[in-house]
C-alpha cells in the first residue's frame, strides 16, 4: 500500500508483489522462489551493511561522529534489504546495484557448475568421486567404509547398459532429485548431493489464546550423498549444492501449499557422521539445527532446517 503520514491505504496490486516479504530470511527466500526466482540470483544483507558499503563506495562520510550515528546503526540493524534478479543480468550491473556483495551474485566467474545429473557416464564419475574421498578415514572408522560400499552398491550404482542416469531415476522415484558439481574446464565431477522425500503428515497449530486451530502439512525431505572433492574444498561448492537441495524442497512445498490450499512446513533433514567435521560445519553455517546424536558404528548427528511457507 501507499504510506501517508504513518497510515497505510489499500492497494489493488497483487498481494504477492506489494506485501511485507517476511520477518526472517527463510520466509523471504520462500516468497521470492514462489514468484519464480532462483536462489542463485537472490541476495540479502542487513540495511546497516548495505548503507555503509554504499556510503564507502560513493565516498560519503560525516565530518565528525555524533551520537545519532550509534542510534542510526542500531536502527538499521533491525532491517534488511533483499534483492532478486533474473538469470540474464550482467555481473557488472548487479555489483553496481549491490556494492556490498563480496563476490559475483550468480558465480559467473566460477568454472564450477551445479546441475542435475544427466546420464550414465556422469553416474560413473559420481561413483568414482564418492568411492575415493573418504578412503583416508577407513582405517580409523570402519563404519564409514561400510557406508560408502553400501551406497555404491545401492543408490549410487551406475548402469552402463542404459544411457539415462540410473542415480537420477532412483532419487526421482523417491520424490527427490540428484545434483552434481562439474568443473567446466575439465568436465570432472567435483561434488554431488541428493535429496529424497521422507513423508508428509497433517498437523494442526493450536492458537495460544484458545482460538481455532490452523491445519497445515509437514513435508519432510532428507539430504543424502553430499560430497566435495578434497582438491576443491573452500570454494563454496558444498554450500551451492545445499542451496540446490533447499530450493528444490521449497519449490515442492510451494506446490503442496497450492494443491492443499493451506500452510506447509518444509522440514529438511540431514544425517552425517560426527567424524566428518567439514560436513557438520557446513550444516551449522547453513542454518541447520542439530536435533540429536546416535550411535551406529560411530557417532551420527541429525540436523534439521524447518521453513514455514
Amino acid at each position: 500500500g501507499k504510506l501517508d503520514r504513518g497510515t497505510s491505504s489499500s492497494s489493488n496490486a497483487d498481494d504477492d508483489v506489494f506485501h511485507p516479504l517476511g520477518s526472517n530470511r527463510e520466509t523471504i527466500i520462500a516468497r521470492f522462489i514462489s514468484c519464480g526466482f532462483s536462489m542463485s540470483n537472490l541476495d540479502a544483507a542487513s540495511l546497516r551493511k548495505a548503507v555503509a558499503k554504499v556510503a564507502c563506495t560513493r565516498r560519503l562520510s560525516a565530518k565528525e561522529p555524533f551520537d545519532e550515528h550509534a542510534a542510526l546503526a542500531l536502527n538499521l540493524d533491525c532491517y534488511a534489504v533483499a534483492c532478486a534478479f533474473g538469470g540474464s543480468n550482467n555481473d557488472g550491473d548487479v555489483r553496481c546495484l549491490l556494492p556490498w556483495l563480496d563476490q559475483s551474485l550468480n558465480n559467473s566467474s566460477s568454472t564450477i557448475k551445479i546441475a542435475t545429473i544427466a546420464d550414465s557416464s556422469q553416474d560413473k564419475l559420481v561413483g568414482d568421486l564418492y568411492g575415493r574421498i573418504y578412503t583416508h578415514l577407513y582405517n580409523k572408522y570402519p563404519a564409514i567404509r561400510k557406508m560408502v560400499k553400501s551406497a555404491l552398491k545401492a543408490d549410487l550404482m551406475a548402469d552402463t547398459t542404459n544411457d539415462s542416469s540410473a542415480i537420477q531415476n532412483r532419487f526421482r522415484a523417491r520424490g527427490g532429485e540428484f545434483w552434481i558439481a562439474i568443473d567446466m574446464e575439465s568436465s570432472e565431477v567435483v561434488g554431488c548431493i541428493g535429496v529424497r522425500q521422507r513423508k508428509t503428515k497433517e498437523c494442526e497449530d493450536q492458537d495460544d489464546k484458545g482460538g481455532p486451530s490452523s491445519p497445515f502439512s509437514v513435508v519432510e525431505y532428507e539430504v543424502q550423498r553430499l560430497a566435495v572433492d578434497d582438491k576443491h574444498r573452500g570454494k563454496g561448492i558444498g554450500k551451492r549444492l545445499l542451496y540446490a537441495v533447499y530450493e528444490y524442497s521449497l519449490r515442492q512445498g510451494i506446490l503442496e501449499k497450492k494443491k492443499k490450499k493451506k500452510g506447509v512446513s518444509v522440514k529438511l533433514l540431514a544425517v552425517t557422521p560426527e567424524a566428518l567435521v567439514n560436513a557438520n560445519n557446513l550444516y551449522n553455517a547453513f542454518g541447520f539445527i542439530k536435533e540429536e546424536s546416535f550411535e551406529g558404528g560411530l557417532t551420527m548427528n541429525v540436523y534439521c532446517k524447518t521453513t514455514m511457507i
